[in-house]
C-alpha cells in the first residue's frame, strides 16, 4: 500500500499511470504479477508511506528482467531465481 503525505506521485501499474495527491492511497493485491512502481514525475519533493506485511517469505516478481526475488526473513540475503526457477544474480550487484 502507498499513502501520499505531500506532493504528487504517479503510480504505474502495467501500462496504466495514475496520479496521487495527499490523502490518496493505492494498494497492490498479493499474488498478482503486474509490474508496479511509484514515480515522482514532478520537480517538487513528495513524501509517501509504503506499507505491507512482514510475511516470513515474500516473492517479488520483476517481469521486465525475468527475475524473481525470494525474500526469506530467516536469511541475511535474498535469493534470486529466473522464471524457470534456476538461481540467478541480483540485478543490484555485480
Amino acid at each position: 500500500m502507498v499513502y501520499v503525505l505531500s506532493g504528487e506521485v504517479t503510480v504505474v501499474e502495467g501500462d496504466v499511470a495514475t496520479s496521487l495527491r495527499p490523502g490518496d492511497a493505492a494498494t497492490f493485491p498479493a499474488g498478482l504479477a503486474v509490474r508496479h512502481c511509484v514515480e515522482n514525475r514532478s520537480s517538487a519533493p513528495c513524501r509517501y508511506l509504503v506499507m505491507g506485511t512482514r510475511a516470513d517469505t515474500d516473492i517479488i516478481t520483476y517481469p521486465d528482467s525475468g527475475k524473481r526475488c525470494v525474500r526469506l526473513r530467516s536469511l541475511d540475503r535474498d535469493l534470486w531465481i529466473d522464471t524457470s526457477g534456476k538461481p540467478t544474480k541480483s540485478p543490484y550487484r555485480d
